[in-house]
């Protein structure tokens, strides 16, 4: 049977009222409870910058290696989550987030950005951008010509399965 996990926003969303500018203290005063709470998983931040510039941006914002290990000698039970933007982040931000223990990402994509119309092709896509950042992490460069013909396949989705999630989100 399948569980509905619950995801906390409060440090990554409140971070947008002071520009991601925490102090360890205000960060043992959030994270300590949330993790007590029982939620699954907690969003810390953004790793290098939110959607919009931050001129001055505090730490939450960039979730960088020291932030992302102080957050997880705080958050002993839940797991931590991060929000990125396709184009800020790349193969060595994956790897250095998931050593520093971050098990799930947030993928913020602005309506129109990646200049697709419907949300169907738009989740096709992001799955295509995610089997490409996998093989990335997996062999340190970009993917070669059979391995990006290989990448659908090994994740499992056929061009007939693209289209019928396109077909469904429509």
């Amino acid at each position: 049977m399948n569980t509905i996990k619950l995801l906390d926003v409060t440090l990554r969303d409140g971070g947008n009222r002071i520009d991601f500018h925490f102090n360890p203290n205000d960060l043992k005063h959030i994270l300590v409870p949330l993790d007590r709470s029982g939620i699954d998983y907690i969003e810390i931040g953004y790793r290098n910058g939110s959607i919009h510039p931050v001129a001055n941006i505090g730490t939450a914002g960039m979730c960088a290696k020291d932030y992302l290990l102080y957050c997880r000698s705080l958050i002993k039970t839940a797991s931590i989550a991060v929000m990125v933007h396709p184009k800020n982040i790349t193969a060595d931000d994956l790897l250095e987030m998931q050593a520093s223990g971050v098990s799930l990402l947030r993928i913020c994509v602005l309506k129109g950005a990646l200049g697709i119309r419907d949300g169907g092709n738009l989740v096709a896509r992001g799955a295509d951008a995610l089997d490409d950042l996998r093989r990335k992490t997996r062999t340190g460069g970009p993917p070669s010509a059979t391995e990006e013909g290989a990448g659908a396949a090994e994740e499992g989705r056929t061009s007939s399965q693209r289209e019928e999630i396109s077909s469904a989100l429509s």
